[in-house]
């Protein structure tokens, strides 16, 4: 399945803080919305047109939340 380029919302975040002289904790959070439209589909190696797609395929959410936590040593 392919998908059409699309553009969506997307937002990012990052807290730092010092441990100790030497040590950061960095905690960030991203959350992105995107809504994807298929553009070909193929089954088996056979191309089949997209309206026979049920609407989850038809119509992809790519919606989600990324969350990193690291430690980094200052020296």
């Amino acid at each position: 399945m392919d998908y059409k380029n699309t553009t969506g919302f997307h937002a990012t975040g990052e807290f730092e803080s010092a441990l100790q002289r030497n040590l950061v904790l960095a905690v960030g959070l991203k959350y992105y919305n995107v809504d994807y439209k298929a553009e070909t589909a193929t089954f088996n190696g056979i191309s089949v047109p997209v309206s026979s797609l049920t609407s989850e395929y038809r119509d992809f959410k790519g919606d989600g939340v990324d969350i990193t936590v690291g430690l980094g040593v200052l020296f």
